[in-house]
């Protein structure tokens, strides 16, 4: 007999999403559900959204869908699925993405079985278009287990390589113990902000193995669209390391470590042809003088030997 409270939460925050809400919620129903929820929260869809999740999860008791009374933003909608949440454990999953068979089972178990372990992460399979049978989750990949400074510096060496909260699970009562919330002002960095202010509560599991297609055809993928405005976005990741200096200052840890990985990603997306001036650097870069100065005068130097690409006429 199931208890009243289950074990884990499945939320689906959902925003017109017709085209992909069906395969979603059919791969998280495919999972082991012995002990969850899913909860559908949509954040006024002006489509079907709404009608065809109530249509696929009829038959499942437990099963809701909360329809928000206004829109309030993409970061804002998860902070109302952490509000609704009843499971000790909380699993999202976009509408845009699947769900590979066993993924669910192997997230829980990493991470039920031990009550210091504040969330999971696992790979992505990055995919133009997503296969039909899915395939399931590799039984035998490595899983690395992390204290919470290990954690820590690990963000501030990698920086966050799931992709997308697709491949994580949280405990949810230090979330609501602490008041962490999805941090609405960083909508592009508010998932990495979260997954560092949680880190200090706990050790944590990474997965090599990949538990979800991350389907890259999908229209408007929101990572992808922020590198149109390449300065706010680097601005955003410049929150998240200073946060990571400060608390590995308060271990006792090199603070600075924390923005090797800013500059790595910021220089991989120069070298991309992203459009970014030495404007850009002094502003992402403001506070720390030094590497204000370093950043902006490679930038300019970067741009100077950039090849300018010939016009070519017609024949």
């Amino acid at each position: 007999m199931q208890s009243n409270n289950p074990l884990v939460s499945v939320c689906v925050p959902s925003y017109n999403s017709e085209r992909t809400i069906e395969r979603c919620l059919r791969s998280v129903l495919a999972q082991d559900l012995s002990d969850a929820e899913i909860v559908v929260v949509d954040n006024c869809s002006t489509d079907q959204t709404c009608d065809l999740a109530a249509a696929i999860l009829q038959d499942i008791p437990r099963a809701r869908i909360v329809r928000n009374s206004a829109n309030v933003g993409r970061v804002g909608n998860w902070n109302r699925c952490i509000d609704e949440a009843r499971g000790e454990l909380l699993k999202f999953m976009f509408t845009n993405d699947v769900l590979m068979p066993g993924a669910l089972g192997k997230l829980v178990d990493s991470v039920a079985r031990d009550n210091e372990t504040v969330m999971a992460a696992s790979a992505a399979l990055h995919v133009a278009s997503v296969p039909s049978p899915l395939s399931a989750v590799e039984p035998d990949g490595n899983t690395a287990r992390r204290s919470s400074i290990e954690t820590l510096e690990f963000f501030a060496g990698h920086g966050f390589l799931t992709g997308s909260l697709n491949g994580m699970i949280f405990r949810r009562s230090p979330i609501v113990q602490h008041g962490i919330r999805f941090r609405e002002d960083i909508p592009y960095f508010a998932d990495f902000y979260q997954a560092i202010e949680l880190a200090q509560y706990g050790s944590t599991a990474f997965h090599d193995a990949a538990t979800y297609y991350f389907d890259e055809s999908a229209t408007g993928r929101y990572h992808f669209v922020g590198m149109r405005d390449p300065r706010q976005f680097f601005v955003e990741h410049r929150h998240c390391a200073d946060r990571l200096a400060e608390l590995l200052r308060c271990h006792g840890r090199n603070g600075d470590d924390a923005y090797r990985y800013l500059v790595g990603r910021y220089f991989w997306h120069l070298g991309l042809g992203t459009p970014l001036t030495c404007s850009d650097a002094w502003k992402i870069f403001h506070g720390r003088l030094g590497l204000q100065i370093k950043m902006a005068a490679r930038t300019c130097w970067f741009n100077y030997r950039r090849p300018v690409r010939k016009e070519t006429s017609a024949r």
